[in-house]
């Protein structure tokens, strides 16, 4: 709501760039690129922008992630000339994911991008997240 913006905006955004430029390193430590803001930081916001034109086939990736029940942006889209993903960082947490988490995250999603079955992994790391933060009702 609005009300719990007003109170917890700060925070809340803070931590939701903090995840989204850590997401972006891990994605980096696993061998991809990932596009910087003209801050040369990852991220000024709520995501990450992954390549993958480099990772193999687009429609085999995004079936792979479907598969796994991973949501990204995953719609085609070029940078200049180069595919990638969009990783959103703001509901993961929202839900109080860190950048412990995102560690994790990166590493399943590269995971499912290459086939391997990682929904049990997910739904137990969600199982450890179950409030919503940044809210009145916390």
């Amino acid at each position: 709501t609005k009300l719990e913006m007003q109170e917890f905006d700060k925070d809340y955004t803070t931590q939701i760039i903090k995840n989204s430029n850590a997401i972006a390193e891990a994605f980096v430590s696993l061998g991809y690129d990932v596009r910087k803001a003209n801050t040369g930081r990852y991220s000024e916001n709520h995501q990450a922008h992954v390549y993958i034109d480099t990772k193999g086939d687009r429609l085999t990736m995004y079936k792979n992630l479907l598969r796994n029940k991973i949501s990204t942006n995953f719609q085609g889209e070029e940078l200049g000339t180069r595919l990638y993903i969009r990783v959103g960082t703001a509901e993961i947490t929202r839900r109080g994911m860190k950048e412990p988490e995102m560690q994790l995250i990166a590493g399943l999603v590269d995971r499912a991008l290459q086939g391997e079955d990682v929904i049990s992994e997910i739904a137990k790391l969600n199982s450890q997240f179950t409030k919503i933060l940044f809210s009145f009702d916390n």
